[in-house]
């Protein structure tokens, strides 16, 4: 078979591609990435080679005189590309290759608007392959690319979520579409649950004509032709601190992550958490083989000083039910990482008289480098997906030559980016912390009365009732 090499997936001699054949093929491949270290294991898949739809312009409806339909000339908006060479002329510099990053980059890519990407680890593999993150409204974005259909296979699908007392181990409530359809003769699915490489791995297999420069900052020496620069280097962003000064706001919150084999018995269960007024552990799907698991507690609640990951975990369930203990004590060091929680709302708006620099490129940001949030309601990789197909379709301009809105208009252009941003991120934002306060309380402990909602939601309505 013939098979496309892509440029800028070369690392260490080796392209990274996924394979197009079966669900499971695809899933186990994978699914090994994240504990990879040669990419030359890993199988190759071509292309797509998407581009947006110049009826609908990638939005995948056309507007009637009375109505809005579906346009017949695309599939959600994408069709696929004649030639998989196509000449481009970069206009953006994007700091930074993770999730917000490579969306954006193909995003762009399927406009036939050019971009160069800086990610200053050395390969791919060069960080801990990190931890799980579940799908929800950046499915909406992932159709958009046209890579939904790789995700769905190479996921883990749950359709509910079991919450436990941490100290009886009695069952305070569920939630999920599999518990709402119960009776239903069809499954019902709620999220998808996939490794944070695995979707990386996925967006990067797309690009064709990005360059991605591993080992690499931004560089004082770009092309001539680029007119932006975007932020995807995270929640301790260097491009944003840049524009803006202001600092993370802590939670007062500590996070330890694990990951360990899972058994029949807690593949039945699919996603829970178990509560005791203080302190929360949510596990969750990471792949066919495995759980991961995430622990939070105040700060104030226990001295970690001197103390592994693993010693503070097992502190903090000492009283807990069996299972809650087995988790912890059942996953190997090596596994473990933790971390304070902070966050921030997006930044402020702007207006058009400094948004340039002395350079005369224009900045914005995306993905967390906007909007950090703490992992409470799972937003934080769905609105960086929303956030870089966002920003994509507004620098979209098909009249233009380079198909990129021009210079004299980027000021208005983004300004209309950010505040969609805005208003959209910050409602999660808000929502995170206040789950983050609910579910560290004792109102997280309080039983669902038949009704089936998130422990957040059920804390927050006994709180507004008392």
């Amino acid at each position: 078979k013939k098979m496309i090499k892509i440029s800028c997936l070369v690392i260490s001699g080796h392209s990274l591609l996924l394979p197009g054949r079966s669900r499971l093929f695809r899933r186990s491949v994978l699914c090994r990435i994240y504990s990879c270290d040669d990419i030359s294991s890993l199988l190759e898949i071509a292309p797509r080679n998407l581009r947006v739809c110049r009826w609908c312009r990638g939005t995948g409806t056309r507007k009637q005189k009375k109505s809005v339909r579906k346009c017949q000339e695309c599939q959600d908006g994408l069709i696929r590309s004649v030639s998989s060479t196509i000449e481009v002329v970069p206009k953006v510099a994007i700091v930074g290759a993770g999730i917000a990053g490579l969306a954006l980059a193909l995003a762009l890519e399927q406009r036939n608007i050019g971009s160069i990407i800086f990610e200053r680890d050395d390969h791919f593999f060069a960080r801990k392959p990190g931890y799980g993150l579940t799908l929800q409204q950046g499915g909406k974005a992932l159709r958009k690319l046209g890579v939904l259909d790789i995700v769905r296979d190479c996921g883990i699908w749950t359709s509910r979520h079991i919450h436990f007392n941490a100290l009886s181990g009695n069952i305070l409530g569920e939630h999920g579409a599999g518990v709402i359809h119960a009776n239903s003769q069809k499954k019902k699915y709620a999220a998808i649950h996939i490794p944070r490489q695995a979707l990386r791995a996925i967006l990067l297999s797309q690009l064709v004509t990005t360059q991605v420069h591993w080992g690499s900052t931004l560089s004082a020496l770009l092309p001539e032709t680029i007119d932006l620069i975007v932020g995807a280097d995270g929640i301790r962003s260097r491009i944003r601190n840049q524009i803006f000064h202001d600092e993370l706001r802590p939670s007062n919150l500590t996070c330890i992550l694990g990951r360990l084999p899972t058994t029949e018995a807690i593949r039945s269960l699919q996603v829970f958490e178990f509560v005791d007024g203080q302190a929360r552990l949510y596990a969750m799907p990471f792949d066919d083989h495995s759980v991961m698991w995430q622990l939070s507690f105040p700060n104030k609640a226990i001295n970690t000083q001197d103390l592994s990951f693993s010693q503070t975990a097992r502190r903090v369930v000492k009283d807990w039910t069996q299972l809650a203990r087995d988790l912890i004590q059942n996953t190997p060091d090596e596994a473990l990482t933790g971390y304070p929680l902070f966050d921030r709302h997006c930044f402020p708006e702007r207006n058009t008289t400094i948004i340039t620099n002395e350079e005369g490129y224009y900045y914005t940001l995306v993905g967390d480098s906007a909007h950090p949030m703490l992992p409470f309601k799972a937003q934080g990789a769905n609105q960086a997906l929303l956030d870089s197909l966002s920003l994509a379709h507004h620098l979209y301009s098909p009249r233009s030559p380079t198909y990129f809105t021009p210079f004299e208009e980027l000021p208005g252009t983004l300004l209309e980016y950010e505040q969609e941003m805005r208003l959209r991120a910050n409602k999660k934002v808000s929502a995170s912390r206040t789950a983050g306060c609910l579910l560290h309380s004792p109102a997280a402990t309080i039983k669902a009365t038949g009704q089936r909602l998130t422990r957040a939601a059920v804390a927050k309505l006994a709180t507004t009732t008392i």
